[in-house]
């Protein structure tokens, strides 16, 4: 590894690690045993060795950095990268389901490209999308769930139409995680609590975690538990769906 640093990490079928470091991509073949480091140094279409975000299925590698996106096609053997035009955009968030994959932008909004990485609709503050641009968490399944300074938006439509979650309807001004299943929906916040809609955002809940020290990182959810990781506060294990 190039740092202890972990910001993102992905794992794909065929057993490959890759986690997301200040200092690189790190990739694992072996299980962990050795990681090679891809770098601005080694890799020309890496953007940054400030990797952000990372996150690979059986389509794509898509690397997010502090200074735009990184992917690759996840069919060559040894990995050949390829980037998008943009720079000097902070990638924040980056996923991927069926043919489209969905990139957070910390300044200009959500991007979802459809079947081809070059084939792009951004969403955005100013054109009747997103609630703001400053994009800070996302969750995609059957929906997608765009967590950014300003609270939460939500599309039930591929990004057609949204409604907005802000401090009117009891959000913070920072999402900071995201994860949902159903109708249950969790939003990790800056401040020291969890906030849980079981009926699809129409009402919410506040749930707060002692043990964190101001911010929720990241939420995760299956069929038995829901789990907060927090800032040096670990992690957080509900097992009655919060």
């Amino acid at each position: 590894l190039g740092s202890n640093n972990i910001l993102g990490l992905s794992l794909d079928e065929n057993g490959r690690i890759f986690a997301a470091t200040p200092a690189g991509l790190a990739a694992s073949y072996d299980n962990g045993v050795t990681f090679l480091s891809y770098t601005t140094s080694n890799s020309t279409q890496i953007k940054s060795s400030n990797i952000t975000n990372v996150f690979t299925n059986s389509n794509w590698i898509l690397v997010g950095t502090d200074n735009g996106l990184s992917y690759n096609n996840n069919t060559a053997t040894n990995l050949e990268w390829q980037s998008t035009s943009e720079s000097n955009s902070i990638i924040t968030t980056v996923s991927s389901i069926n043919d489209n994959s969905y990139i957070g932008d910390y300044g200009n909004g959500l991007t979802i490209n459809s079947g081809n990485i070059s084939k792009t609709i951004a969403y955005t503050g100013s054109n009747n999308g997103l609630y703001d641009d400053y994009i800070t968490a996302e969750f995609i399944n059957n929906n997608i769930y765009v967590g950014s300074l300003g609270g939460l938006s939500i599309s039930h439509d591929g990004g057609n139409s949204w409604v907005y979650k802000s401090n009117s309807d009891g959000f913070p001004d920072y999402v900071t995680a995201l994860a949902a299943t159903g109708n249950d929906i969790y939003v990790g916040t800056y401040g020291d609590h969890l906030l849980i809609s079981h009926d699809d955002g129409n009402s919410w809940k506040t749930v707060e975690l002692s043990s964190t020290e101001g911010i929720i990182l990241s939420v995760a959810v299956n069929s038995s538990n829901v789990y907060a990781g927090t800032y040096n506060g670990g992690i957080s294990i509900s097992s009655d769906s919060g």
